[in-house]
């Protein structure tokens, strides 16, 4: 029932595919707090480099499936109804899952070989893992952190232990539709739509005020199927969010795939960690699993 002639891209696709098929009641986020910390959490992927220069041998183990392992793991995610506030460290991080604000700080103990900090600090537009700080961050990362050595204190913590298994579902149906297409094109596409539906729960975009858009129309005779085309309009910019944004539940995933990476740089003895990758030069094995996250060595 939807029309592909509509949705061009395998973000669109997948979008319309989720709200149509898998949201069964409406969706309502009204806690302009709860939105303002997640949105400071969205931090994406973690990218970084541990070594600098060349090696004659390296491995590369790449995460199979990140999102959609992760999202199995989480079962459920939190609608508005769902979500509750905290400022008790114990509540925030024994819930199902959760976004803060914490202060943290890892003792000297801690830094050593093999060491690597987990809870993520904005400056300057960079995202950096310091050992003290302040960090908008979840609860995944933090219990994490803690369970390296690290002192955290919680400023101030959003969490839920109830929600819809809407995401997992979806996940689901599109690793069934992958293995039974048994490779090709068709399993291609399926791998997309499961990965592109996360990447539109975060989704801006700059375009166009429409109203606008039709005045210039109309003031130079032109169709607006045509303007829209054009790149350089001597026209306002509007920030606008995708047809599937919730940050929430965006923070909430890749902030337990930032946790799962780091988990498995400190066991391969990372040279370099890729949102789902991990290089090292030490071999361990054809495949390992961290929390469940499946790592298979590339040829």
């Amino acid at each position: 029932g939807i029309d592909i002639l509509l949705t061009k891209t395998p973000g669109s696709l997948a979008s319309a595919m989720f709200r149509s098929k898998y949201i069964t009641d409406p969706v309502k986020q009204t806690w302009c707090k709860l939105r303002k910390s997640s949105l400071y959490a969205s931090h994406g992927g973690r990218k970084e480099a541990f070594y600098r220069g060349k090696k004659r041998l390296v491995y590369q183990y790449d995460a199979k499936s990140m999102y959609p392992s992760i999202i199995e793991q989480m079962e459920i995610l939190p609608l508005r109804k769902d979500w509750d506030l905290t400022a008790d460290l114990d509540t925030w991080l024994n819930a199902k899952g959760g976004i803060g604000t914490i202060y943290f700080k890892y003792p000297k103990k801690c830094n050593k070989a093999g060491f690597i900090p987990l809870l993520p600090v904005l400056c300057d537009d960079r995202l950096m893992f310091p050992l003290e700080g302040r960090s908008e961050c979840t609860s995944f990362e933090a219990r994490q952190a803690i369970q390296q050595g690290c002192h955290v204190y919680l400023m101030k913590g959003f969490y839920y232990n109830s929600g819809v298994t809407w995401l997992a579902e979806f996940q689901n149906d599109m690793i069934n539709k992958r293995e039974s297409a048994n490779g090709g094109a068709m399993a291609t596409i399926y791998k997309l739509l499961s990965v592109a539906v996360v990447g539109k729960l975060m989704q801006r975009v700059e375009d166009y005020n429409i109203n606008d858009l039709f005045a210039f129309a109309k003031e130079n005779n032109l169709p607006v199927n045509v303007l829209k085309r054009v790149i350089n309009l001597p026209l306002r910019k509007e920030l606008k969010t995708g047809t599937l944004f919730y940050p929430e539940w965006f923070s909430l995933i890749l902030g337990m795939a930032r946790a799962n990476i780091a988990k498995a740089s400190i066991k391969v003895n990372a040279l370099q960690i890729a949102t789902d990758a991990a290089i090292t030069e030490e071999y361990h094995g054809a495949e390992f699993d961290i929390d469940g996250i499946r790592y298979i060595l590339e040829a």
